[in-house]
């Protein structure tokens, strides 16, 4: 039986990243009823600092929105924020949309699914108990994306992206995601990730 996660907002404890858990055991398995995804101040590196990028291996580095290999790439960083992994991005002024001064839609979606991925990889991995920097981290990659454009996005602003875990079974990965400038949320959207067999 697959375990399943349900992801929630409660702080770890023991300056590590835990995961808070009701357990109850069937099929001689155990179903973790909640998990959280909160880092507290202490030993552990704080990764607000450090991209989920770049813990990625080596062949996993080549990917044009979010590779640290790709020379000619996005190069999107995503960060641990309590309980959201968040982005940010300044568009470049020839990803403009058919309409004057707007965001082409497309972009959008693209560094949705580079960052949702990434929060997929990253929850996952707190979520087994492991460290973010310590046990290799195992990649993610996209199964559906849905995007919901709220109101037309401007160019020339820095974008902020975000994704929360709402559920983790097995090795499928329930993301709410969007990207914001300010208060003003702009897109939102749905992600089903799924980690790469080992």
């Amino acid at each position: 039986m697959r375990k399943s996660y349900t992801c929630s907002e409660n702080l770890g404890h023991n300056n590590r990243p835990m995961h808070s858990c009701a357990f109850r055991t069937f099929a001689k398995d155990v179903v973790c009823m909640r998990a959280t995804f909160e880092y507290k101040r202490g030993k552990m590196a704080d990764f607000k600092e450090i991209a989920i990028q770049d813990l990625y291996a080596a062949p996993y580095r080549h990917c044009f929105g979010c590779g640290p290999d790709n020379e000619q790439g996005w190069h999107i960083k995503s960060y641990w924020h309590g309980t959201e992994v968040l982005a940010h991005y300044t568009p470049r002024p020839e990803y403009t949309g058919g309409v004057p001064e707007n965001l082409y839609g497309g972009l959008l979606a693209a560094i949705l699914d580079c960052h949702g991925t990434a929060a997929a990889a990253a929850f996952y991995h707190v979520a087994q108990g492991f460290q973010l920097g310590v046990e290799p981290l195992l990649r993610c990659v996209t199964a559906s994306l849905t995007v919901n454009y709220r109101k037309p996005t401007p160019m020339g602003q820095e974008l902020e992206l975000f994704a929360r875990c709402t559920n983790i079974e097995g090795r499928k990965v329930n993301l709410e995601l969007g990207v914001r400038i300010g208060d003003v949320q702009y897109c939102d959207g749905t992600m089903l990730a799924v980690r790469v067999k080992e």
